[in-house]
C-alpha cells in the first residue's frame, strides 16, 4: 500500500500521487495498521514509515471527527463502486440495443426483398 504525505508527514493521498509536493511511501508491513480502513480515515493520519514498516502514527485532525470522517469515506467508496457498475449496466444495455437495432434492420431488408419477390411473382 502507497501512502503520499506532505512535508509534515501527514497523509493527504491513499496510493502513488502526480502532486510534486507530497512523497509517496510504501508501506510492506504484514501488520499494516491502515488495512481495511477508508481512504478518507487514512488521510486523517501522520506516519512515520522506515524500511516499509509504520514506526508511528497518530491522528492529525481531532480525534472526536475520525468515526465521522470513516464513515463518510465508507460511503464514498461504495457510491463510486455502485457508479462503475451502473456504467458497466449501461454500456452492455447500449451495446445489446445497437446489436438488436442491427438485427431489426437485417429482418427490414428480408422483408422487403420477399415483398418485392411476391411483386415480381404476380406480374
Amino acid at each position: 500500500m502507497y501512502v503520499s504525505v506532505n512535508k509534515k508527514n501527514e497523509i493527504k493521498e491513499v496510493g502513488v500521487s502526480t502532486n510534486p509536493s507530497l512523497t509517496s511511501l510504501y508501506i510492506d508491513d504484514e501488520e499494516n495498521p491502515f488495512e481495511g480502513w477508508s481512504e478518507a480515515k487514512i488521510c486523517c493520519y501522520k506516519v512515520h514509515i522506515k524500511d516499509g514498516i509504520v514506526m508511528m502514527m497518530t491522528p492529525y485532525v481531532d480525534s472526536r471527527l475520525l468515526e465521522h470522517f470513516d464513515q463518510i469515506g465508507i460511503a464514498t467508496e461504495i457510491n463510486a463502486e455502485n457508479i462503475d457498475g451502473n456504467s458497466d449496466a449501461i454500456l452492455e444495455t447500449y451495446e445489446t440495443g445497437i446489436e438488436t437495432a442491427e438485427t431489426v434492420a437485417a429482418l427490414e431488408d428480408a422483408v422487403l426483398e420477399v415483398y418485392e419477390l411476391l411483386v415480381e411473382s404476380e406480374e
